[in-house]
């Protein structure tokens, strides 16, 4: 390094350390995992990798060679390590492996694709009168998807906008309005996903 002041020059020497463009460390312990390790497209999953360059820019990551990097871009903190999610995306089913790239320190680690979880709704209880809160729980929805349509018979029972959470699940209660004793038909849409069960009014007058 040269410094110039005026007409007079001095040189020093000045060393880089904790960084793997310049001081050449060996970051052949970087390492990733993936929780879970099998997913159907839809879900999310959490990546944690360790190992790397610290305060580096995820710069590459790969999922059976389709590109999910988050934006904003995943870092790296000063210990090498970082913490991540992505959407799978759609993809054929069977075993492929997830790729990350920081600052030319490289990881993969495998991942099965499997068949999505048909969606499904149950009621707690099963059978209430008109007047009662029953509580409804979907699964295998959409994730980060807001319920469209809540329907008992020919009856919008949503109580208010919902959402599904990461695994596309839910939970809300709704209360029963006014009708006739027997069977009804309890339809849940999510995104373009819906399923029905069955549920008994009692008591009604």
């Amino acid at each position: 390094m040269v410094a110039t002041v005026g007409g007079t020059s001095i040189a020093a020497t000045f060393t880089v350390t904790g960084s793997t463009y310049l001081s050449g460390i060996d970051y052949s312990a970087a390492s990733i995992h993936v929780e879970p390790v099998s997913a159907a497209p839809g879900a999310v999953v959490t990546i944690n990798g360790s190992g790397f360059p610290p305060f580096g820019l995820v710069q590459q990551l790969v999922l059976g060679g389709t590109d999910v990097l988050p934006v904003p871009q995943p870092h790296t903190y000063s210990a090498g390590n970082f913490i991540t999610q992505i959407l799978i995306p759609q993809l054929g089913l069977g075993n492929t492996q997830v790729d990350v790239a920081i600052g030319g320190t490289s990881a993969s680690t495998p991942i099965t694709i499997g068949s999505a979880i048909p969606a499904s709704i149950t009621v707690e209880p099963q059978s209430a009168e008109p007047g009662q809160v029953v509580t409804i729980t979907g699964s295998g929805f959409p994730p980060f998807t807001s319920i469209e349509s809540l329907t008992l018979g020919t009856v919008f029972v949503l109580p208010y906008p919902w959402p599904t959470n990461a695994f596309g699940d839910f939970t809300i209660d709704v209360l029963i309005p006014l009708f006739p004793n027997g069977d009804h038909e309890l339809v849940a849409t999510v995104g373009v996903t819906s399923t029905t069960t069955t549920f008994t009014v009692t008591g009604s007058p």
